[in-house]
C-alpha cells in the first residue's frame, strides 16, 4: 500500500452494564485534526463483542484508503488483530482447539474487520500505558483515568504529543466512562 495515504488514528473502547453496552469510537488525522466521533447503545451486547463492534464501526467510517494506527484499551482486540486475523483467514475463520478446528467467536465482526483490512493499512506500534483500573470495561472514576493518562511518563517510546492527545481524548470521552489509555496495537 503506498505510504503517501493519509495516516489515522482510530480511538475505539467500550463499556458494559451487565447485559447493555456502549461503543464509541473517534477517528484523527496523525497531526490532530478531528475527523469523526461517535457513540452509541447496544442493547444485549457486552464484552469481546461489544469491543469489536467499536472497532469496526470505526473502520467502516473511514471513507478513503488509509494507513490506520488502531488505539484500543481491549486487550482481545489487540492480540486477535495481531496474531488471529491472518491465520483465521487461511483456516476458514476456524482456530484449532485440541487437535480439531473450531469456529471463532464473533466470526462475522471479524470478517468485517479483515474486509476493512483489505481497503486499509494497518500500522503497528507497541506503545503501553496501563489504565488506571481493572481489565474488564467497565465505569471508573473519570478522575482516575484522566489523571493516569496525563501522568503516565513509564514509556518513553510514546511521545509527549501523543500522551497529551490521549489525556484531551479521554476527557472528551465524558464524565465517569472507561476511556482508552494507550494501548496501541
Amino acid at each position: 500500500m503506498p505510504r503517501d495515504l493519509p495516516q489515522v488514528v482510530l480511538l475505539s473502547s467500550a463499556e458494559s452494564d451487565g447485559d447493555d453496552g456502549i461503543w464509541q469510537f473517534h477517528l484523527k488525522l496523525s497531526h490532530g485534526e478531528s475527523l469523526l466521533s461517535a457513540r452509541d447503545f447496544e442493547p444485549n451486547v457486552s464484552g469481546e463483542r461489544l469491543e469489536l463492534l467499536a472497532l469496526v464501526r470505526g473502520l467502516e467510517a473511514i471513507d478513503r484508503p488509509s494507513r490506520v494506527q488502531v488505539v484500543t484499551d481491549s486487550r482481545y482486540v489487540k492480540r486477535m488483530l495481531r496474531y488471529g486475523l491472518e491465520e483465521w483467514r487461511e483456516n476458514d475463520w476456524c482456530w484449532e482447539h485440541y487437535g480439531s478446528f473450531v469456529p471463532i467467536k464473533h466470526r462475522d465482526l471479524w470478517q468485517r474487520v479483515d474486509r476493512a483490512f483489505q481497503i486499509h493499512a494497518l500500522e503497528t506500534r507497541r506503545w503501553r500505558i496501563d489504565r488506571g483500573h481493572g481489565a474488564t470495561t467497565r465505569r471508573a472514576p473519570r478522575r482516575s483515568v484522566v489523571a493516569h493518562a496525563a501522568h503516565s511518563h513509564e514509556d518513553r517510546s510514546l511521545p509527549r504529543r501523543a500522551r497529551q492527545w490521549v489525556a484531551d481524548e479521554v476527557r472528551r470521552f465524558g464524565e465517569g466512562t472507561v476511556a482508552p489509555v494507550l494501548a496501541a496495537v
